[in-house]
């Protein structure tokens, strides 16, 4: 059985933002999309990976398993990935954002630039 990297990331974005739209936000799609990737995953597997209520989202026990599993395996996904990134990009890029922009998600979008490329540094 293969599982779609897609699939696998929209499960991690669901449980740790404890919920669809905020999953959504964090991915750059749609709360009906993540939805849908989660309902493919679940149809994939054969078994419910959330327990959804009017009030709450939680995992079942097969969805943490599950989940610890996608996360080692987005890991090594992103490591194999950028082992073997031909990377030629070098220099320096400049920028400036307003304090409010993005909120938490810009110091984690930059960091995970400055991994996949080590060549370019990053001028606020």
């Amino acid at each position: 059985m293969d599982f779609a990297p897609e699939l696998l990331r929209a499960l991690v974005a669901v449980a740790e933002a404890g919920g669809f739209t905020r999953a959504a936000e964090r991915l750059h799609l749609t709360q009906s999309a993540v939805s849908h990737q989660i309902r493919r995953l679940e149809e994939q597997i054969g078994t419910p990976l959330f327990i959804r209520t009017t009030r709450k989202l939680a995992l079942t026990e097969d969805g943490e398993e599950f989940l610890r599993h996608a996360r080692q395996i987005l890991q090594a996904h992103a490591a194999l990935s950028q082992r073997f990134q031909a990377s030629t990009l070098a220099g320096a890029i400049r920028f400036g954002v307003p304090e409010n922009f993005l909120g938490d998600e810009l110091p984690h979008l930059l960091s995970r630039f400055a991994r996949a490329f080590p060549a370019v540094r990053l001028e606020a």
